[in-house]
């Protein structure tokens, strides 16, 4: 049947983007969308594979019909927000991130993160916080992580820089480096706001020097350095 080489397909390109072949990967996606047009799932990882290659309009091209064609998961709405943000596009982004977060209230962390990050940048910081603020009191115990709540608590000024770079230790080094990647980038983003760009740049420098160029905020402080720099 057509729609079970689709599935195959899809763990195929599955299968070769978790060994970094990611132009094979969109190959058998592709395969998959031209056998089963119809089929969500397919367009969603083909959407990741382009936002991995950097192909910002293709991945949200791939999103938005995976959106289409199932409105209600909340994480294809956040990865299109996630997209739309490197981007720079933070209007789109922000009602990406609300979608997620109304689709999905509990676990949202990053959801309500990046809201604030796309907040900030057009110009509502202190409402931002606000909101931040509302969220982390409707929050209940053992949602997402300790790592995502030190994050909101640096965001909303209950942390110092000290307090958010000492809980993104850990003793896998994988998961330190992570971590790491997502703490300099915030660390960047709130001395940028403060026009503070010196320092911006070099938490921006440690967030690349991570090396984790999957996530998003990686690929946002490469984009500020680069707009740090022609401003120079």
């Amino acid at each position: 049947m057509e729609a079970d080489k689709a599935d195959d397909y899809v763990t195929s390109g599955i299968e070769k983007r978790e060994r970094g072949d990611l132009a094979g990967a969109i190959v058998d996606y592709t395969k998959a969308i031209e056998l089963k047009p119809d089929y969500p799932i397919a367009y969603f990882y083909r959407g990741l594979a382009w936002q991995a290659k950097k192909k910002y309009d293709k991945a949200i091209a791939d999103y938005t019909q995976a959106i289409k064609l199932r409105p209600d998961l909340a994480l294809t709405y956040k990865l299109r927000g996630m997209t739309h943000y490197v981007s720079r596009s933070w209007k789109n982004g922000l009602a990406d991130f609300r979608k997620a977060a109304s689709l999905k209230p509990k676990n949202s962390d990053y959801a309500r993160i990046f809201t604030w990050l796309c907040r900030t940048r057009l110009g509502e910081g202190p409402f931002a916080t606000l909101g931040l603020r509302e969220y982390l009191g409707q929050r209940q115990a053992g949602e997402d992580s300790d790592w995502t709540l030190a994050t909101i608590f640096f965001l909303t000024d209950r942390f110092s820089e000290e307090e958010l770079q000492s809980k993104a230790a850990s003793n896998d080094e994988e998961t330190k480096k992570e971590r790491q990647c997502e703490a300099f980038y915030y660390l960047g983003f709130r001395r940028l706001m403060a026009g503070e760009k010196e320092a911006a740049v070099e938490y921006f420098r440690k967030c690349v020097g991570t090396g984790v160029e999957n996530y998003a905020v990686y690929q946002a402080a490469v984009g500020e350095l680069e707009v740090l720099r022609k401003q120079r």
